[in-house]
């Protein structure tokens, strides 16, 4: 009896402690989680992702006192980049931006043994139309003048593979507040196009020439020892919806000839906005 009473007691006291582990992963821990939720955070983690919004927003000073204004913005299939340069030396300031749409995959997929697949495939592109008062190119086989115009665009595609966990409770972190994802394998493809559109000012005697280019590169990159390892805050973690974020704080250093654009210092901020179906 004496025994049996033992093991009652054992098993109780275990039950209490698994219910505290399970309660303590289901209540609120981001700023947007419910308050509390029947299933666990890595539950709730677990599965594919459709990425409904991304935002990259970075600044990169020069040693030289130039600065790097770099946006890419992406909300239910359309995306933007915006890029700028001030101060460069040699250079007025500029900027351009760069629109276009979501191609085949946006995906994040955490699975439950810890492996976490991610896919991002966009175009984009820039039209320049060629306003110059007199026509800025010639055809030397006939000497007709032409405007020129230009369109530029990016076709690129991500695919990354890795291992990803939660972090316990470090600094001011709850436990299982932030993430780590630990990529193992990156692909990167970028087919680059260029059209450009001659027109003469009679076009109905001298009709548009249309001229295309393209480039492609391919880049794999394998990583070891968490040597590619990234850090993301949980703001947001429902049955449905994920949101994650993180800074962006680096130093790059060269010992090279031209120093002002071989150190440089990047700040920014990186989000996604994830939904499941």
């Amino acid at each position: 009896m004496f025994i049996m009473k033992r093991y009652v007691k054992i098993l109780f006291l275990l039950g209490i402690i698994s219910t505290t582990i399970v309660m303590e992963s289901c209540f609120k821990k981001g700023p947007n989680d419910p308050f509390i939720s029947f299933r666990s955070r890595k539950a709730r983690m677990t599965g594919d992702w459709i990425i409904k919004s991304y935002l990259l927003q970075t600044t990169t000073d020069y040693i030289n006192g130039a600065k790097y204004t770099y946006k890419l913005a992406s909300t239910d299939g359309n995306i933007a980049e915006t890029q700028g340069f001030d101060n460069y030396p040699g250079q007025k300031d500029t900027g351009w931006t760069w629109s276009g749409t979501i191609l085949t995959d946006r995906t994040f997929s955490f699975d439950k043994y810890g492996k976490v697949t991610y896919k991002f495939h966009y175009k984009i592109s820039y039209f320049k139309e060629d306003e110059a008062e007199m026509p800025s190119w010639t055809n030397p086989d006939n000497g007709v003048s032409y405007w020129v115009d230009t369109t530029w665009s990016y076709e690129r595609k991500y695919y990354n593979t890795g291992t990803w966990n939660f972090l316990n409770n470090i600094d001011d972190y709850k436990s299982k507040e932030r993430i780590s994802i630990m990529w193992e394998h990156t692909e990167f493809e970028e087919i680059y196009n260029i059209k450009t559109v001659k027109r003469a000012e009679d076009s109905d005697i001298n009709p548009d020439i249309q001229e295309n280019s393209s480039y492609r590169q391919n880049k794999s990159d394998y990583f070891y020892n968490g040597e590619n390892t990234q850090v993301w805050i949980l703001d947001k973690l429902k049955n449905k919806e994920a949101m994650i974020y993180r800074y962006i704080d680096n130093n790059h250093s060269e010992n090279a000839g031209d120093a002002e654009t071989a150190n440089t210092s990047t700040k920014g901020y990186e989000s996604y906005e994830l939904e499941q179906e």
